[in-house]
């Protein structure tokens, strides 16, 4: 068994050797360098703004101003400046470029080798003062660059900001009360002589910023932190699809910050990205430690051109049954797709949507890029009416009416609702229905009308004038059944006995169609035989019934009278022995009295017009 001295020895190493481990791993990532700036935000708090004034004009270069100790900056060591009125200063002391607006860092272009705490177009001969001054004692001196309310150019938005170097830490700090911007790019930042490597306030870097509550930065000299070896993801792709790029998890790494070409969209703080794609170009990535955040891995990427589609529709509002036809276009398309319903080819699509539906057209190019912006429409779908409407059968010469449902209004191919049709068969009436309120009609709905032929009804009768108590017989015939008024009877023969004239009327049925017929039985009193047997002492009447003419035979001068039913006298005539026509077509179908009179007889009869 081990003693406590032997386990705590053994513990002592294990840590010891865990720590050169974590040790090793952090220098792994962190190198220490002079080139290399970590920043990072500080608590706002400024010097007198006293010293030495600057007289400097818009765009406007200092002289040789000096620091008052040694500088070292980007490895390199500096006792003098320039200043420019364009908010930075610059230990390059051949530089004459008063440079604005503020350009990205790192960037070739001069100006190099600076300090800016506003890179932009400020103008000092429109106001406020520029001072600097040296103070403290060495070691510890440092160098105070002071804006006060300095205006950007052409404007009356104020700058005021304070630029300290520090002797022997060579620490920069920058500590600004209110930065304003009127349109041009702002900068704050350092950069190197050659314009190689340079570090930047975040979101400041050739950007549109501003300050409106004081803050402050500090730029020191910090350890070399490990960029990600490597970026895996395509290399070419479509513009507009989506990308998942991945970066080399670094060991110490608590971040990482993803920057991509223009009209690029993503971000992310993790070693993977997932991005749409922009324009051509080069996409980074850097890795954040403790000591801050390395270079960016770059990664080159080509993009091609997605198409882009226009869409159309002959008409974006239709009603339901309808169909419509959907067209677009997009430069160098050579396959379209038509969703949601997934159709393929070339537009003109035509496309019949029961419900209100969101069409988005897509469109393929010859490089195999599929567009990407919202070539979309939406077609709304009023429901129209369903229209139902009865059937049925009718005798010949009946009405027959319509009544449709489903819609507002209808209108019908026979113009009414109410038909009476003139002919036996099976009709058929169209009708379309609409709802006003949406406009919108229904299909063809079909009322089938079945029109029976009335039956043939044939009245008849062996004896149409009888005498008193005497019987005849009236048979009827053309139907299939049949129903007498004046006899409750369905016979086809029925004897009757009159005792005054009297008509009959018998109604014929077949296939539920009716048709009635009449005949007219006279009576005479028939008194002496001789007289009853004289025809040529009677007046004949025919024929009864008839069409228009009656003629009438009598062998002597008699008063002729006409009755309707009603018992009102319609027609009278004297005429004198002989033949005679009287004209019926002026009456109405029907019965009608006939009364003769020779002044001492009178005799009566009945007649029917049909």
């Amino acid at each position: 068994m081990l003693t406590k001295p032997e386990i705590m020895r053994k513990v002592f190493i294990i840590l010891t050797f865990l720590a050169v481990i974590i040790s090793c791993e952090y220098d792994a990532q962190c190198v220490p360098s002079c080139s290399i700036y970590a920043v990072s935000p500080i608590t706002y708090s400024v010097f007198p703004a006293t010293g030495t004034t600057l007289s400097l004009f818009d765009d406007d270069i200092s002289g040789t101003i000096p620091i008052g100790f040694t500088f070292t900056f980007f490895c390199n060591s500096y006792s003098s400046l320039l200043v420019c009125s364009n908010g930075w200063l610059t230990f390059d002391l051949t530089n004459s470029n008063p440079s604005y607006p503020g350009q990205s860092i790192p960037a070739l272009l001069t100006p190099n080798d600076f300090v800016a705490f506003d890179w932009t177009d400020l103008d000092p001969s429109s106001g406020g003062i520029i001072t600097y001054t040296t103070i403290g004692i060495a070691p510890n001196r440092r160098f105070v660059l002071t804006y006060s309310n300095v205006p950007c150019y052409g404007s009356s938005i104020l700058n005021t900001c304070q630029t300290i170097l520090f002797e022997t830490s060579n620490i920069i700090e920058i500590h600004c009360a209110q930065i304003g911007n009127n349109g041009s790019t702002c900068t704050q930042g350092i950069e190197n002589s050659n314009g190689s490597s340079g570090q930047w306030r975040p979101n400041a870097n050739a950007s549109y910023w501003t300050v409106s509550t004081p803050d402050a930065y500090r730029f020191e000299l910090g350890a070399l932190p490990m960029p990600p070896t490597a970026i895996s993801g395509s290399t070419l792709l479509c513009g507009g699809t989506a990308e998942t790029y991945t970066a080399t998890n670094m060991t110490g790494a608590t971040s990482y910050s993803w920057l991509f070409p223009s009209a690029w969209i993503g971000t992310s703080s993790v070693s993977a990205v997932n991005a749409t794609a922009g324009v051509s170009g080069n996409l980074s990535v850097t890795a954040t430690y403790t000591c801050g955040t390395s270079l960016p891995t770059t990664l080159s990427v080509t993009t091609l051109t997605a198409p882009i589609l226009s869409i159309s529709t002959s008409s974006a509002i239709i009603c339901s049954g309808q169909s419509l036809t959907i067209n677009g276009s997009g430069p160098g398309v050579i396959n379209y797709t038509l969703d949601p319903i997934g159709v393929t080819g070339s537009p003109p699509f035509l496309v019949n949507p029961a419900v209100t539906t969101i069409f988005t057209l897509f469109g393929e190019n010859s490089a195999g890029c599929v567009s990407n912006n919202s070539a979309s429409i939406t077609v709304t779908v009023k429901t129209s009416p369903t229209v139902q409407v009865n059937n049925g059968f009718i005798c010949l010469g009946e009405p027959f009416t319509i009544v449709p449902s489903g819609a507002e209004t209808y209108n019908y191919s026979s113009l009414f609702a109410t038909i009476t049709p003139t002919s036996v068969g099976v009709h058929t009436i169209l009708v379309v229905g609409t709802n006003t309120s949406t406009g919108c009609s229904s299909d063809v709905a079909i009322s089938t009308i079945t029109v029976n032929s009335l039956p043939n009804v044939n009245l008849n009768s062996n004896r149409q004038i009888i005498c008193l108590k005497e019987t005849t017989t009236l048979s009827v015939s053309g139907a299939s059944t049949y129903t007498w008024t004046s006899n409750a009877s369905n016979a086809t023969n029925l004897v009757v006995n009159p005792l005054t004239t009297t008509v009959y009327t018998v109604t014929g049925t077949d296939a539920g169609c009716s048709k009635s017929a009449t005949i007219a039985i006279t009576v005479n009193a028939c008194i002496g035989i001789g007289e009853l047997n004289n025809e040529s002492n009677r007046i004949q009447i025919y024929p009864n019934p008839s069409s228009g003419f009656v003629k009438l035979e009598t062998p002597k001068s008699i008063s002729i009278a006409i009755y309707d039913t009603n018992g009102k006298l319609i027609y009278s005539e004297k005429v004198n022995a002989g033949n005679h026509t009287i004209d019926l077509n002026s009456f109405a179908n029907g019965n009608y009295f006939l009364k003769t009179t020779d002044g001492l007889k009178t005799e009566t009869n009945v007649i029917l017009k049909q």
